[in-house]
């Protein structure tokens, strides 16, 4: 199920969406997850989908360079889903979805301000005011925020 969903119906999604998005200059935004960045055992569905929803969404900002897209981790959120694997220690944790909210916001609100991320990788959790001071420069440079090999 989470290929069928995470992958098929995202890009389903963007099929039917770009060329709109295209022309009006608009935004594409698709839900990954901290899980796409680490190996956990027994969650490789999962992790591998939302590894290849990052890995959609930088082609999509190399294909579709009008559009400002974006693979959005929106934080720790209560689901059915986090409610089998989170422990009752856990859910302390557990972020307000108006964080992803108030991200989101940010990221389409056509100021422009966010385009550098465009194509990466972006946490509900970071402060993007501290992002864009400390880090912006960097992502840009380094085209950091984004899947590669690591070589040593």
């Amino acid at each position: 199920a989470a290929m069928e969903v995470n992958i098929r119906g995202v890009y389903n999604v963007a099929h039917f969406c770009l060329p709109h998005l295209d022309q009006s200059k608009g935004h594409f935004v698709m839900i990954s997850s901290r899980a796409a960045q680490v190996r956990v055992p027994s969650a490789s569905h999962y992790c591998v989908s939302k590894h290849a929803i990052g890995r959609f969404n930088e082609f999509i900002a190399i294909e579709h360079p009008n559009v400002k897209t974006f693979a959005l981790h929106p934080g720790a959120i209560i689901t059915d889903m986090s409610r089998e694997v989170l422990s009752t220690r856990d859910s302390a944790t557990l972020d307000s979805i108006r964080l992803p909210a108030a991200t989101l916001m940010r990221l389409t609100s056509g100021s422009g301000r966010d385009n550098y991320l465009s194509g990466k990788y972006v946490s509900s959790n970071w402060d993007l005011d501290e992002v864009e001071e400390k880090y912006k420069e960097k992502i840009i440079q380094e085209e950091a925020l984004v899947s590669r090999l690591a070589i040593p």
